[in-house]
């Protein structure tokens, strides 16, 4: 079924034809690319073909199919209005509201709902705890922060993550200088328009910021290989990122990211990656810059990336022991992907990470 799922993003990439092959188990290709987080961006190609009856698709699962794609239309919209009910709330008491990921990547997919709505990750250039004594004063909002590098708080059935930091410190000894690299290129940010239905039913919009290009290539990246190396990537992530360079890569100096993924060990990742998206995802080589091909790690990491190596299901409820013995059986399966993203050693990072959980327990899921 991963051929065929890849040939219907390739579809919407390209905006061409694809021909379905007719033995498809349908039901299969909804799970696969329901679990890869494209299940309705899938939907946009396979749609039309259902409607012209080029394809047959079985009653229950058309209908599957196009329900959840319904559902993520109206759980973006959901999602529109939290972060503008919230970034309201924020631009009145006089803070700059700056939005990371989520929202902002959504607008560079063909479809912008269409991209699973998850969390809503912000930045308050610093100014995060009055943010967040003052969401409590005056909203009552239970603020956790049981977490490294950003708190987080609920707001219409949506979590909110508000950083403090780019980068978890306490995670790499590498994350320290790109902390400072991503300090130093957030700004010029750009500043775009959320809307938001009043009490009276009429439109406004409320503004908040997103991320200058460069500093998005260098987060996104680093963000990605950090999902990688901790557990796995979907298509989503990684179409994310797509999607993104299609867009902002010619405002991008590839130079200096080049240089900076050098300066931390995960060039060789960006070059895969990029790779990976033009000949599987079917973008524009002229538009993913890669300084040298290395073809059995990029099998390897979009192998991973289909069916990650380790997928040993995560304890919950069984304790500390369980889960720390879990971390470390994940930590040495994925220790080649490590290899490829962070230039530190492997066991004194293990290490840091058991004493950042230690400072930060709640951040372990038992």
């Amino acid at each position: 079924m991963e051929e065929v799922l890849l040939a219907l993003i390739r579809s919407v990439v390209k905006n061409d034809k694809v021909v379905i092959p007719a033995d498809v188990d349908w039901q299969s290709l909804y799970s696969l690319a329901w679990n890869q987080g494209v299940s309705a961006f899938v939907w946009d190609a396979l749609e039309p073909l259902v409607n012209g009856g080029q394809v047959q698709i079985p009653r229950e699962v058309m209908l599957q199919w196009a329900g959840s794609t319904s559902g993520f239309d109206q759980r973006y919209l959901k999602y529109t209005r939290a972060i503008a009910k919230l970034a309201s709330f924020y631009n009145s008491n006089g803070f700059r509201v700056l939005l990371l990921k989520g929202y902002g990547l959504s607008l560079d997919w063909p479809v912008p709902s269409h991209r699973p709505s998850g969390d809503i990750d912000i930045w308050l250039f610093g100014e995060y705890k009055r943010a967040d004594a003052l969401l409590a004063e005056k909203k009552g909002v239970r603020v956790n922060e049981s977490h490294h590098h950003h708190t987080t708080f609920g707001i219409d059935g949506f979590l909110v993550e508000n950083h403090y930091e780019f980068q978890n410190l306490h995670a790499h000894k590498c994350n320290t200088p790109i902390e400072q690299r991503l300090l130093a290129t957030v700004e010029p940010c750009r500043e775009i328009q959320v809307p938001i239905q009043a009490k009276d039913g009429s439109l406004r919009n409320v503004p908040v910021l997103l991320p200058a290009p460069q500093f998005n290539a260098l987060f996104l990246i680093s963000h990605t290989a950090a999902h990688f190396a901790g557990e796995y990537v979907s298509l989503r992530i990684l179409l994310d990122w797509a999607f993104f360079v299609k867009k902002y890569g010619s405002q991008v100096d590839w130079t200096a990211l080049q240089e900076d993924c050098r300066r931390w060990n995960r060039l060789r990742f960006l070059d895969a990656v990029n790779a990976i998206c033009v000949e599987h995802l079917g973008f524009d080589a002229a538009d993913f810059p890669v300084t040298a091909r290395d073809k059995a790690l990029e099998d390897r990491i979009f192998a991973d990336i289909l069916h990650p190596e380790f997928d040993d299901e995560q304890p919950v409820g069984k304790g500390f022991l369980a889960a720390f013995f879990y971390r470390l059986r994940r930590w040495r399966a994925n220790a080649w992907k490590n290899a490829i993203v962070y230039p530190e050693k492997p066991l004194p990072t293990f290490l840091r990470q058991v004493w950042a959980h230690i400072l930060k327990p709640a951040s372990v899921k038992l």
